[in-house]
């Protein structure tokens, strides 16, 4: 497989799922800044000119969300994505949530043209970004962590979430306003797939 990210993107989710089920991969960095994303090799391969994007044998798959899954189907033993019905939906409640509206509220910070031309409104979507960053942790602290991950058993509702905090720093959230996101951060910390991910 040939899987394509960016530095500090949303694609570290993808990478940590890639260590967790121990897959064989190649890693393909797109230089963001320079707007490599947009050039015709890329966009051949990815016409959105987005990362993350993971190559399989079967094809090419984009979004978070769908690659997680992908990928967690690839070692089912692991159990990285639920079987029932029920717990399934929970699972893709929380990569909903994370990909519609927590990467949102990141985004706007540094794609406010995705919204609009106008500089001062791109300015003013700015302003949001700390207080919306810190209301979605808030809602994950005060509705999630039924045990030591997000929906009791690890899985890759947390490589997704462990990516997004990766921002906070920048966003101006404070993690240790939120204990339980703080206790569960330094747990996956722990993980040796986080580990090899992070050295990547």
């Amino acid at each position: 497989m040939e899987f394509y990210y960016g530095k500090g993107s949303i694609a570290f989710a993808v990478l940590i799922a890639l260590e967790e089920v121990k897959a064989s991969y190649k890693l393909i960095k797109i230089d963001m800044a320079s707007g490599e994303q947009t050039k015709p090799d890329y966009i051949a391969k990815n016409p959105k000119g987005r990362v993350p994007l993971l190559i399989t044998k079967e094809g090419p798959i984009s979004e978070t969300p769908a690659i997680l899954e992908y990928v967690a189907g690839l070692a089912p033993d692991l159990n990285l994505m639920p079987q029932g019905a029920y717990e399934a939906a929970k699972e893709r409640e929380l990569l909903c949530y994370f990909a519609s509206t927590f990467h949102i509220n990141h985004a706007m910070k540094f794609r406010g043209k995705r919204w609009s031309d106008d500089e001062n409104v791109q300015e003013q979507l700015k302003l949001k970004v700390t207080e919306n960053m810190s209301a979605s942790a808030q809602y994950i602290e005060d509705h999630y962590f039924d045990g030591d991950y997000l929906l009791g058993a690890y899985s890759i509702a947390d490589m997704h979430l462990f990516a997004i905090t990766n921002w906070f720093e920048v966003d101006g959230v404070n993690i240790s306003d939120f204990p339980k996101l703080a206790a569960w951060r330094a747990r996956m910390e722990d993980r040796e797939a986080v580990k090899h991910a992070l050295e990547a």
